[in-house]
Formats: structure tokens, sequence, C-alpha cells
């Protein structure tokens, strides 16, 4: 059986069965604890995410447009290997150009059916915004799957 073929029902037993509850306070704690000692790292990060977004927009609304992806894309790859406790750096920032037409892509489709929701009314706009917050981690995770079949 390859990796990717899902296995039989009868493949499994009631001893490989796990639950996969987590509560609230569990998830926060581990986030906390996560962060502990890391703080610098993460917030000095965000900050030059936010500020290059924030330059690349106060040039000209299209560079935002055409920026915002990638960087999107690297702000991700940083807080997944931030999350899995792999060396982080503010340099990741910069590892989503090189899927750059897959960034610009997901990054324009996400703010039309932002824009098309505040048109809405405000409500569904936010509930979009919610709701597509992270679509690059997908990209990832679609180009990890990709290397892996060649």
């Amino acid at each position: 059986m390859s990796e990717f073929e899902e296995p039989l029902q009868e493949d499994y037993n009631e001893s490989q069965r796990t639950e996969l509850t987590v509560t609230h306070k569990q998830m926060m704690d581990e986030a906390w604890d996560s962060l502990s000692g890391n703080w610098g790292i993460a917030v000095a990060t965000e900050l030059i995410y936010l500020i290059l977004i924030s330059m690349s927009g106060a040039v000209h609304s299209y560079f935002q447009y055409i920026l915002g992806g990638p960087f999107a894309i690297g702000l991700a790859i940083f807080s997944m290997k931030f999350a899995r406790n792999e060396e982080a750096n503010i340099s990741n920032l910069f590892d989503g150009f090189p899927d750059f037409a897959r960034a610009i892509g997901a990054y324009i489709l996400m703010m039309i059916a932002i824009i098309l929701g505040t048109l809405c009314l405000i409500v569904p706009g936010i509930m979009l915004a919610y709701g597509l917050a992270k679509p690059f981690i997908f990209l990832l995770r679609i180009k990890k799957l990709e290397s892996l079949m060649h």
C-alpha cells in the first residue's frame, strides 16, 4: 500500500483508536509554553511582516496585492516552524517567493471574497476574513504533497 492510499476500515482495530479531544485550556497552555522565552522572535517577525505589507501598500495598492501573498506564505512557514519547535527566524518571511504565482493567486482570490462579503454588509466581510485567514498553510501542504509525488 502506498503512503497516499487510505487503509480499509478492517485494517483498524479498537486498540489503535485514540481520542483526539483537547480542551481549549490545554491548547492555550501549550501555546503559552511554546512562546515562553521566544516572545522576541515571534513579535519581531510579526511586526516586520506588518511593516513590509504596510510599506508595499503605501507605495501603491497594487504592490500590496503582489507582495501580500508571498509574505503571507513566509509568515505561515515561520508560524509552522515555530509551532513545531523547529528553527524559525525572520528570514522565513521571504520563503514564500519561490511559489510566487500560487501565492498571488490565493491572495487575490481571498481579497476578492473579502471585498464582496464586505459589500454585502460588514459582518459577512468579517466572517469571510476570519474564515479565509490561513489559506497559505493549505498551499504549503499541497506543495509538500506534490514534492512527495515526484
